[in-house]
């Protein structure tokens, strides 16, 4: 079980090939496919939260499910 936070930076252009994954942005809608930057330095995410400052990145749903009822 892996979480990771990864920040902003100015390697946020880093193209990646699209990689799956779910992204939640930071009104909570869901996309599939992983932001860049994440695809880059977490590319065994499952599923990637927009936070302030950067991204936090779980590697199963279940991991994400249990940081939400935390928050």
């Amino acid at each position: 079980m892996r979480t990771q936070f990864i920040k902003h930076g100015n390697h946020e252009a880093i193209y990646v090939p699209a990689q799956n994954g779910i992204y939640i942005d930071e009104n909570g809608d869901k996309f599939m496919g992983l932001p860049g930057v994440v695809a880059n330095d977490a590319p065994w995410s499952a599923i990637v939260v927009k936070v302030d400052g950067g991204y936090i990145a779980f590697e199963s749903i279940v991991d994400y499910q249990t940081w939400t009822k935390q928050i």
